[in-house]
């Protein structure tokens, strides 16, 4: 298995709701412009 930088038994648990939300914050606008774009190429 892929060991993660941090890895799941050593994380504290009430930082890592924080943490994700900053991650996928980070990340939400590239995977939404990664998924806006196909639909528009599908539609023409």
């Amino acid at each position: 298995m892929n060991r993660t930088p941090w890895s799941w038994d050593r994380c504290n648990c009430v930082e890592f709701p924080e943490m994700m939300s900053e991650v996928i914050a980070a990340q939400l606008p590239k995977i939404l412009a990664g998924m806006v774009k196909p639909l528009l190429f599908h539609k023409k």
